[in-house]
């Protein structure tokens, strides 16, 4: 999944959650702890594996099951102990929301073979050259037609919830931005 994709899908989680378990709408703070999460596998992974080599594959060491589970249990300490539960808990919908899309993206394509990224580092993912890049990989996304009408309109309705909730991780004056 894209990074745009995977903000969108942390978004809803979390707006949703927010919404119904809190009563209330994602504040500014949540929302950046959240867009880090939902772009932090990638950042982590795809670094040192496509570009510094270090990792076998753009999905490893921060995609994997136990990672996760290890990150959401120390954030969920952290914040507890540090009294920011809602910050911990945008941090971690935001990771887990990546992590489970990914994986939904290899069963819709019907790749279940490449699921083991899950569980690296006890099974081995097929290595994934150190040549890709990120720039390669939307490029080949624009070519392949990753940009589809459907998608479209989920990003339509993200914004719309999004607005929704005041726009969160703006300025409330948008001067105030600048």
């Amino acid at each position: 999944m894209l990074p745009w994709g995977h903000a969108a899908v942390g978004y809803v989680c979390y707006s949703l959650w927010s919404r119904f378990g809190k009563g209330r709408a994602v504040t500014n703070k949540e929302f950046w702890f959240l867009l880090f999460a939902t772009q932090l596998p990638d950042l982590v992974d795809k670094t040192l594996g496509w570009s510094l080599d270090v990792l076998p594959s753009g999905r490893s060491l921060a995609h994997s099951l136990f990672t996760t589970v290890l990150l959401v249990f120390i954030v969920s300490l952290i914040g507890r102990r540090a009294d920011v539960a809602d910050l911990a808990t945008a941090f971690n919908l935001g990771y887990v929301s990546h992590i489970l899309t990914d994986a939904l993206t290899v069963v819709i394509r019907r790749d279940t073979e490449f699921l083991v990224f899950l569980f690296w580092p006890i099974i081995q993912t097929p290595y994934d050259p150190g040549s890709r890049t990120v720039f390669g990989e939307l490029t080949q996304a624009l070519q392949h037609g990753l940009f589809t009408p459907r998608t479209g309109i989920f990003l339509l309705l993200v914004f719309l919830l999004w607005t929704a909730d005041g726009w969160p991780g703006l300025p409330a004056n948008i001067s105030d931005f600048w």
